[in-house]
């Protein structure tokens, strides 16, 4: 008698990738960034908490260019507008895989 039985049907799956913990500018937050240009553009650097899994990473400021991809766990938005308001998000991206985007966090950019 044979012991061994015929392999089972192939399967495929996806493995499953947190979003970013997002770390700076804290949500809520005043006065983010710095001055550039004379004076009259506010540059504000995103940062956020390596994922497992992640090869790159996508950021977005509402209002300004998606960034990508980034090797990083930080992104530099350099020509934001003064004293106005922004929301940010990110997601990881893995092999054959994403995250969802992390929650929109608002900040307000320097006067």
């Amino acid at each position: 008698p044979k012991d061994d039985s015929d392999w089972s049907s192939t399967r495929t799956f996806i493995m499953k990738i947190e979003p970013p913990a997002q770390l700076d500018p804290a949500d809520g937050a005043k006065d983010a960034g710095t001055l550039t240009m004379n004076n009259t553009r506010v540059s504000v650097t995103t940062r956020w908490k390596a994922v497992d899994g992640a090869v790159t990473y996508v950021c977005e400021v509402e209002g300004s260019s998606t960034t990508s991809p980034i090797y990083a766990t930080e992104a530099l938005f350099p020509i934001l507008n003064k004293n106005q308001k922004y929301r940010w998000r990110v997601k990881a991206i893995g092999k054959d895989v994403h995250s969802a985007w992390s929650p929109w966090w608002s900040f307000t950019t320097k006067k």
